[in-house]
């Protein structure tokens, strides 16, 4: 069964999903909105999640904005660096998603976008995002900051998410 892609689509299916807590809200120039939610994860930190279903573009898309901060002129440059290249290499890994560096204020992002061609969406393929989005930034987020401290490398973590470089 497929269902239209609208804000109030979205909340239901957060509904359905078990979040009950998620706010749709106007976008700016926009005619169908943007939905606020966010979870924590089982290592207790807070993570924000933006769904935007953009119609003219025939995609749904999942942000979990804020994930960290590494703002490249704070950011010693060994682990600014260390963090790009764990950013390259789980992307290399991943297939659906994907982790994104702002250059100008150093936020680190997790985006999943989907097609939804007709504007339609099955709540299997709502659930199947949300799960990647939130498994893959409960369980990565923390390592990512252990590089910006410069507490684990690059290479360790890859190494911890099965891509070993020698």
């Amino acid at each position: 069964m497929f269902d239209k892609v609208t804000v109030e689509r979205v909340e239901k299916y957060l509904d359905r999903y078990g979040w009950k807590r998620h706010k749709g809200i106007d976008e700016p120039n926009e005619q169908e909105g943007v939905v606020l939610t966010g979870w924590r994860s089982p290592q207790g930190e807070s993570h924000l999640l933006t769904i935007d279903p953009i119609i003219e573009k025939n995609v749904l898309v999942f942000k979990a904005g804020g994930v960290l901060k590494a703002p490249p002129n704070n950011t010693p440059a060994d682990c600014l660096n260390g963090l790009l290249m764990a950013l390259s290499g789980l992307n290399y890994m991943m297939i659906l998603g994907k982790w994104c560096f702002d250059p100008r204020d150093g936020e680190v992002r997790f985006t999943l976008a989907i097609p939804i061609d007709e504007g339609r969406l099955a709540y299997s393929e709502f659930e199947h995002c949300l799960n990647v989005v939130v498994a893959t930034v409960s369980t990565t987020a923390s390592k990512l900051k252990e590089v910006v401290e410069g507490k684990k490398s690059a290479m360790e973590l890859l190494a911890e998410e099965g891509l070993n470089i020698a």
